[in-house]
């Protein structure tokens, strides 16, 4: 069983196979996962920063996935358009966004990061079968292409399965 890393500011989608795709140590960065076991198809997105309109040194035009207004988009619809997911059946999980930068004077970024996620989900009238956003730990999220499992970890050890 090999295993993908996703980067931050990127997505990847893998269809079939027995990988593992993973997006390790997100700190106040989001990921968000999909798996629709129909197409039998995943992918991992890593978000950085909330809003696009709000950038002053990185052109989101140039670097649309840094951003969850304009990544989140792209990633959904790629998901939906070119890898056939039914964005209704799918399962989703959201982690990271934690606050541990902004107790020391990180500017709120995991808060609004956090904030973001929600917003767009509500926006296109999903709720993810399994969230674990914000607090002071940090998180990681794979997704078991085999079984179709999505799975985050907390770096205290506690792990959550959908």
């Amino acid at each position: 069983m090999g295993s993908i890393c996703v980067d931050v500011a990127s997505y990847h989608f893998k269809k079939n196979g027995s990988d593992l795709v993973r997006a390790a140590s997100l700190g106040s960065s989001i990921c968000t996962g999909i798996y629709d076991p129909a197409v039998k198809t995943g992918g991992l997105y890593i978000f950085v920063f909330p809003d696009s309109s709000q950038a002053t040194s990185v052109d989101p035009d140039k670097y649309p996935l840094l951003y969850a207004d304009t990544g989140l988009m792209k990633f959904f619809s790629e998901a939906r358009n070119e890898y056939k997911i039914d964005l209704e059946h799918a399962k989703i999980a959201v982690c990271g966004g934690a606050h541990f930068l902004d107790a020391f004077g990180g500017g709120q970024l995991g808060k609004k990061n956090c904030e973001a996620a929600c917003q767009f989900f509500e926006k296109i009238g999903i709720k993810p079968g399994l969230i674990q956003i914000g607090g002071l730990e940090n998180y990681s999220l794979e997704i078991n292409l085999k079984t179709g499992e999505l799975q985050v970890e907390v770096c205290s050890g506690e792990v959550k399965t959908l």
